[in-house]
């Protein structure tokens, strides 16, 4: 085997400090006629601050101790993520793609809960870290027993009896009492992921726009006319996230993280309004009074 399959790859290693809190890349932004322009744009300046404060805190000291690295590199590789994460959802949306877009708010909602956990549980960022040979060891099982691949792999894991990732990190929300409404609720999660996996629920309402699509059947399929709430929501995910790395690594960012808030506080009012009136329609909420 080559030193490339040998060897295993770790994650990024403390050096020392050396980021800067600017990033001069350009995210692709289309015309946005089926979105709010101005939610995108404060969507945008959140997202480029993310980036930014992930340049910050790539690095820390020399020897910060096990668990207080283990926790900087799960949460920098963890907000950088969430960036490109951030940046699918306002490339796809501004251009009209509102659908395909829904799974990256999903993948949001993941990233920061994990970003809200784990600096009050380094023990399990510190478990989390070391659990990437058991991680590969269960993806391997997916590879068909006959493939070159696997027969040679194998052997590498034999003595990994660890738990994966996703075994650690759901029995840590297991024992967590955070809000889950702060991040991502079990009913947005799997709403958000219907489209993209096909599910019987987004067949069904494919089949009823098809059918009153005209001849523009694309725009039809692809445009979600209430996108905006998701990328409110989206929008609050990433801010929460920059918090946690301004908090953590002590990033230069705290006035813009303040005006960003206060720009998207702009929004919540009209969000309310949408979603009592939503409630309305679905006979949800307050009961009212017998006449």
């Amino acid at each position: 085997m080559s030193d490339a399959i040998s060897k295993p790859i770790g994650l990024l290693k403390s050096t020392g400090y050396s980021g800067s809190t600017f990033t001069k890349d350009r995210m692709a932004i289309g015309p946005c006629d089926h979105v709010d322009t101005k939610l995108i744009a404060v969507f945008v300046d959140a997202v480029q601050r993310l980036y930014a404060a992930v340049a910050a805190a790539r690095t820390l000291p020399e020897n910060p101790g096990p668990e207080r690295n283990a926790l900087q590199q799960l949460l920098v590789a963890s907000a950088a993520i969430a960036a490109t994460e951030g940046e699918a959802i306002i490339t796809l949306c501004s251009f009209g793609l509102c659908a395909p877009a829904r799974i990256h708010g999903r993948a949001l909602g993941d990233i920061a809960r994990r970003c809200l956990l784990l600096p009050d549980r380094p023990d399990v960022a510190l478990q989390m870290y070391a659990s990437i040979e058991a991680s590969r060891k269960e993806l391997l099982k997916k590879v068909p027993e006959d493939h070159p691949a696997r027969k040679a792999l194998e052997p590498r894991f034999a003595e990994v009896d660890s738990k994966t990732m996703e075994q650690i990190e759901h029995r840590a929300y297991d024992e967590d009492d955070q809000d889950e409404g702060m991040f991502m609720g079990p009913y947005e999660a799997k709403m958000l992921s219907k489209w993209n996996h096909a599910d019987i629920i987004a067949l069904a309402d494919a089949g009823t726009r098809l059918l009153a699509a005209d001849e523009r059947v694309r725009t039809t399929l692809v445009i979600d006319y209430d996108a905006d709430l998701m990328i409110h929501r989206a929008l609050g995910k990433v801010l929460a996230i920059l918090h946690v790395m301004i908090e953590m690594f002590g990033v230069n960012l705290r006035t813009e993280l303040n005006g960003l808030i206060e720009r998207h506080a702009e929004f919540v009012p009209r969000f309310q309004a949408e979603t009592a009136a939503l409630e309305a329609r679905l006979g949800v909420g307050e009961a009212k009074p017998a006449n």
